[in-house]
């Protein structure tokens, strides 16, 4: 029993724990694994803590500052910052972001380099540029003007109230007016189809019941 220091220069060994035996400042094993254990039931490292191996953690780790993961981190199939600096991505399966409050927001401008497929309602709160081509496979509904500055190829074209065109008006179909509103025969200013300008026709014209 000793009830002071001991100073034991060259070292010391206690059953398979080695204490200063392999090297100044290092505790380590003779034979098998090294554990360290506290009754309280708590670890206390009261310094900066070097890893060079594997540290595999078996219950939950909590930590109340910053993780700086230089090397990347991997959290089950979701990698961040392995595949490449400044990218979340999967090791397998698909990426999938979602919220509790319902709600994920991008606090930055968005680029796809691939295909977006919306499910559910889009809305834009502002304008919406499309560089490229715009396909619609369903109806499209506007509660407000359309302004085309191009050409726009429609297949079909269904208006319910009133189309005003102020440009050329290109159809290469046929093209069919439901309205029978007849014309008041001197006013131009009624019928289904009224024309504020001239009218050409280079082929046979039928006018008439």
């Amino acid at each position: 029993i000793f009830t002071g220091t001991v100073d034991a220069n060259g070292g010391a060994t206690i059953d398979n724990i080695q204490i200063g035996i392999t090297d100044d400042n290092e505790i380590d094993t003779s034979t098998g694994n090294l554990t360290i254990d506290s009754a309280g039931g708590h670890l206390t490292l009261d310094d900066n803590v070097a890893v060079t191996g594997t540290l595999n953690v078996t219950g939950i780790s909590t930590f109340t500052g910053a993780i700086d993961a230089n090397g990347g981190a991997t959290i089950d199939n979701i990698q961040i910052g392995v595949t490449g600096d400044n990218e979340i991505d999967t090791s397998t399966g698909s990426l999938t972001i979602d919220s509790a409050g319902g709600t994920v927001t991008v606090d930055d401008n968005l680029r796809v380099t691939g295909v977006s497929t919306f499910v559910g309602i889009v809305t834009t709160t502002d304008d919406l540029f499309i560089g490229g081509d715009l396909i619609i496979s369903e109806d499209l509904v506007l509660n407000t003007n359309l302004n085309i500055l191009g050409i726009a190829t429609i297949g079909r074209l269904h208006t319910t109230g009133v189309g005003t065109i102020d440009g050329d008006f290109r159809v290469g179909g046929i093209s069919t007016f439901a309205n029978t509103t007849e014309n008041t025969l001197g006013n131009v200013n009624t019928g289904s189809v009224q024309l504020d300008g001239g009218l050409g026709v280079a082929k046979n014209t039928t006018i008439g019941r």
